[in-house]
């Protein structure tokens, strides 16, 4: 009895070891004669398939003053190394790995050096090194997460019923095309509308590499946002020749609308009742002391609106808000009606007792 014990024990040992035992081999074999500097291609010649598929999880803010957008994505390369390739049944039917993708891993795989053109984070490449997936096919997949922050120029001329264009460009950093063929990949995409898309591609541009898609990012993990609407998502990938080069650049293309439901609550009623009282500040008669209160108080509340749309719009901007061009005009009106107000009163309040009519308006009047 004893002894089926221990052989019990003994088969249960050796089967958590064994698959153990079979990875460790399997990595020993891969990190032999592998070197992370060599574009993984056996001919040197050709260029090597990088696909890049851009997962969006959500927007997280549009910074209007300083024209920059963030959000939280997802990036996930695929290529195929041939060093990398294996036979299952060699190694207890192990089918992919796993490899760590830092920068100080004592054992480093080659990845693409993709990189954000206009990024403005201070780390330039803000993606966080998660780890490799190796098929035994050669495989390679990386989707490293990141919060990432861009220029994106933003137009508030119908600020808040406003719509804006922010796009990601996306390339690689010293490959040209004849090294990285870079490329999107378009499928298995969930599109705006939370269903499946697909891709239409057309031509763009001279180049005939070169074509527009449109549907670019997918969102299949995207999160509302409470302040944009997500409307679009196209994307164009750019092919550029220097002289015996050729570069390859993607552009995610990202359309939003403002949603102006608390902006109609919070400015656009108040602009609305703020107009009322400045039309209605002429109704009153000239000798009302109180048209000089009410003047006043419209306004110093066309001044507090003013303050806050020029607040929210971009300092440099080559456009200004209908609505702040508004605000304007209505404080021009009601400053013009104070001062106007205070002359009338004034001129109506004299009496000849104690105001001596001048000779000059004596006669223009006579």
């Amino acid at each position: 009895m004893f002894l089926l014990g221990s052989v019990l024990v003994f088969a249960a040992a050796v089967g958590f070891v064994l698959p153990s035992f079979d990875e460790y081999r399997l990595l020993q074999y891969l990190k032999e004669n592998y070197d992370y500097f060599e574009r993984p291609v056996e001919n040197s010649s050709l260029p090597l398939d990088v696909k890049v598929r851009f997962l969006l999880n959500q927007i997280l803010d549009v910074d209007e003053k300083n024209q920059v957008m963030s959000i939280l994505a997802y990036i996930d390369f695929h290529w195929n190394d041939y060093k990398l390739r294996w036979d299952p049944k060699m190694f207890g039917g192990i089918k992919d790995v796993r490899f760590a993708g830092d920068t100080d891993a004592p054992f480093k795989l080659w990845r693409p050096d993709v990189l954000l053109f206009n990024s403005v984070s201070e780390a330039f490449d803000s993606t966080y090194s998660s780890r490799f997936i190796v098929n035994h096919d050669g495989e390679v997949q990386q989707n490293p997460p990141g919060i990432f922050r861009f220029i994106c120029k933003v137009d508030v001329t119908y600020y808040p019923f406003d719509t804006q264009t922010c796009f990601l460009k996306m390339g690689s950093w010293t490959y040209s095309g004849k090294h990285i063929n870079l490329d999107f990949m378009l499928t298995q995409m969930i599109g705006v509308k939370g269903h499946p898309v697909n891709a239409a591609i057309r031509p763009y541009g001279d180049n005939p590499e070169s074509y527009s898609v449109n549907e670019s990012i997918d969102l299949q993990v995207y999160l509302q946002n409470g302040e944009w609407d997500l409307m679009n998502t196209p994307g164009t990938r750019v092919v550029t020749d220097f002289g015996d080069a050729s570069y390859h650049e993607l552009y995610y293309y990202i359309h939003i609308r403002r949603r102006t439901l608390a902006y109609g609550i919070n400015l656009i009623i108040p602009s609305l009742v703020i107009s009322m009282m400045t039309v209605l500040g002429f109704t009153l008669p000239p000798d009302a002391c109180e048209k000089i209160t009410l003047e006043t108080t419209v306004l110093l509340s066309v001044i507090f609106f003013l303050q806050m749309v020029s607040n929210m719009s971009p300092p440099q901007s080559k456009s200004v808000p209908i609505l702040a061009a508004f605000f304007s005009c209505c404080l021009m009106v009601v400053a013009c009606s104070c001062v106007f107000t205070v002359l009338t009163i004034c001129l109506f309040s004299r009496k000849a007792e104690t105001h001596e009519m001048s000779p000059l308006v004596f006669n223009a009047i006579r």
